[in-house]
């Protein structure tokens, strides 16, 4: 399989073909051009923040999903859920 990242593809199907491509094949492209990371490089407080409060909103999401009896359940309860964050602000 020829290189698909070294050239932008003309039209975004194009686009979306070749990532996708890369993405099944396993394309080294991107780690040869990423310095390598130690896997136990230390995070800032912010990222550990950060993740920690990604967490808990899944954790929460999943215990609020767990109850759901089919596919409509859960959509209409992730629906309910998107509401709720949309009338904080508004």
């Amino acid at each position: 399989m020829k290189d698909l990242t070294r050239r932008t593809p003309i039209d975004p199907f194009a686009t979306m073909v070749s990532l996708t491509a890369a993405a099944l094949t396993g394309s080294t492209a991107r780690q040869t051009q990423e310095p390598a990371r130690n896997a136990r490089s230390p995070r800032s407080i912010f990222e550990r923040i950060e993740h920690w409060l990604w967490s808990a909103r899944q954790r929460e999401l999943e215990r609020a999903l767990t109850t759901a009896t089919d596919v409509a359940d859960v959509e209409s309860r992730l629906r309910a859920r998107e509401r709720q964050v949309l009338q904080r602000y508004y």
